[in-house]
């Protein structure tokens, strides 16, 4: 069984999903934390060019070069 790609802070990563963004590539900003400093599993991705930040999972992108 594979080990499951670790995401860190920094990475650039490609969008697999969701479809609109898909293909697009972005900066790995940082863990999605609620207000009562839960993790949520989700990575904030900030797009390259443009003024979006996704939640993503981890599987819901690929690492393309770490920092």
């Amino acid at each position: 069984m594979m080990k499951p790609e670790v995401i860190k802070s920094g990475d650039r990563v490609r969008v697999l999903y969701p479809a609109y963004a898909a293909g697009e590539t972005g900066i790995v900003l940082q863990p999605e934390v609620l207000q009562d400093g839960s993790k949520t599993g989700h990575w904030l991705v900030q797009l390259e060019g443009k003024d979006i930040i996704l939640a993503l999972l981890p599987q819901e992108m690929t690492v393309i070069a770490r920092t």
